[in-house]
């Protein structure tokens, strides 16, 4: 029988936390703003959001902030090019500014930090199945372990620390790539599922991969990426279990 193994990202699979983002980053930018103050019905807002798709660490949100302001038209390919070059002394402190702000954010207003990021309906549909899945199941974000365990809670799921690799440990391994790469060695994992929106972290898989990979339509997705609906996605995570069983 073969083990298999189901690597679901947090943010745009599990939970839309772009408005978290937004609010976060408006933070780490200027603190003077009050975090209740950030509008969330704004122009600005509404780029950040058209293209969250292209974030992976949160030091990106800086890259992408600054294209939004200048004058001239964002593309893809201007983020990109910036991104390859590693983040720049100022992003890194911007990613120290974000975390310190979340934290903030956390710890002063609770409830609203919970209001801002919104439960896809996929995440129902794992927390059924969860007693099903947990021994096969692990998540992988660079979102920061706490704020990911303080979510799950907040709707009912006690999820294993073990089984989270958030962005400390993708930092560690250098991928989402490397992570699973090193589970599945570490498990002797045969084949799994790899559930994520970024591009980022789903070109490095090819067809020759043990590791089947599945775009959400739901997420923060490229105009031109190949997706799948929630219903293929649960089908085949189903045909896929059913069939190692």
């Amino acid at each position: 029988m073969m083990k298999p193994g189901l690597f679901l990202d947090f943010d745009g699979v599990l939970f839309d936390s772009v408005q978290e983002g937004f609010v976060v980053s408006t933070s780490a930018l200027d603190p003077s703003i009050s975090f209740k103050e950030v509008a969330l019905n704004s122009p600005d807002y509404d780029a950040f959001s058209k293209f969250r798709y292209l974030i992976g660490p949160a030091w990106q949100y800086y890259i992408l902030i600054q294209l939004l302001k200048k004058n001239t038209t964002f593309t893809d390919e201007a983020f990109s090019l910036l991104v390859s070059q590693g983040p720049s002394k100022e992003a890194q402190n911007f990613e120290e500014n974000f975390y310190q702000a979340r934290r903030s954010l956390r710890c002063s207003f609770y409830d609203y930090w919970i209001d801002l990021h919104k439960p896809f309906s996929f995440f129902f549909w794992i927390k059924e199945r969860y007693e099903a899945l947990k021994d096969f199941l692990y998540i992988i974000t660079t979102k920061d372990e706490s704020a990911v365990l303080s979510l799950l809670k907040n709707q009912g799921l006690s999820f294993s620390s073990d089984r989270l690799y958030d962005k400390d440990k993708v930092k560690h391994f250098g991928s989402k790539k490397a992570v699973i790469e090193h589970i599945q060695a570490s498990l002797k994992i045969d084949s799994s599922i790899f559930i994520d929106d970024s591009y980022q972290h789903t070109r490095c898989f090819n067809a020759d991969s043990n590791v089947s990979v599945l775009i959400p339509n739901w997420g923060y997705v490229s105009p031109s990426a190949l997706t799948q609906s929630e219903q293929e996605i649960c089908t085949a995570i189903d045909n896929f279990f059913n069939g190692n069983s």
